[in-house]
């Protein structure tokens, strides 16, 4: 991709650094990722330095047009959200998530359909917290995914964001249900009956405890 880039002039390199944003949009999930972690680290630590440059990726994400693919749009939600500039996040919303919405709950194109790209729009729907206009796409994504859930078992590990979630939407029984099963399954997978072992990611494990409390 990178190289496919260089050779069309989209992107500058300095020092064998990019130093443009990808013009396909990528650089929205990069830095979505990297300025929810930087304002979580400074509100932990109480650092200033961190704040300010979670606050400098949100500026970035608010002025960048919306792309293509909706769940690179939807870690810019996050990340504004996070940052509290609801309105930016709302706006990113409106332009770049919601009108891919089909009317099974999923999004249109194959690439989004998929779980993985599901929940990271379902994370930035609970990001932006309840209102109607949320809650008209998020109630039918979150009745897709426990859907699946329901025909194939727990197809994905999500329990931070089903969590979040389950507690702005306490009266959906399915969706609690849905948050045990999943804690259950990753419980499961780490041990294999003769020792124990990390059988889910950091968070998911950290997420576990939640529900045994």
């Amino acid at each position: 991709m990178t190289e496919k880039q260089l050779q069309n002039g989209s992107i500058r390199i300095e020092d064998d650094w990019i130093i443009t944003p990808d013009p396909d949009g990528g650089s929205q999930f990069d830095t979505g990722v990297c300025g929810v972690a930087l304002l979580r680290a400074g509100e932990l630590l109480k650092d200033e330095t961190y704040l300010a440059a979670g606050r400098r990726a949100a500026g970035w994400a608010a002025k960048e047009k919306c792309c293509s693919n909706f769940n690179y749009n939807a870690f810019s939600v996050s990340l504004l959200a996070r940052a509290g500039m609801k309105e930016a996040a709302l706006e990113k919303f409106r332009v770049g998530v919601a009108p891919g919405q089909a009317k099974n709950g999923r999004w249109v194109d194959p690439h989004n359909a998929r779980t993985v790209y599901h929940i990271i729009i379902l994370r930035a729907l609970a990001d932006l917290g309840r209102s109607p206009e949320v809650d008209a796409i998020a109630q039918p994504a979150i009745r897709a995914l426990l859907d699946e859930f329901d025909a194939m078992g727990i197809t994905v590990e999500a329990l931070p964001e089903l969590q979040t979630l389950s507690k702005q939407y306490p009266d959906d029984t399915r969706l609690k249900k849905a948050v045990r099963d999943m804690a259950s399954v990753i419980v499961s997978k780490c041990s294999d009956g003769t020792r124990f072992k990390m059988g889910a990611q950091p968070h998911q494990l950290a997420a576990v405890v939640e529900v045994v409390e």
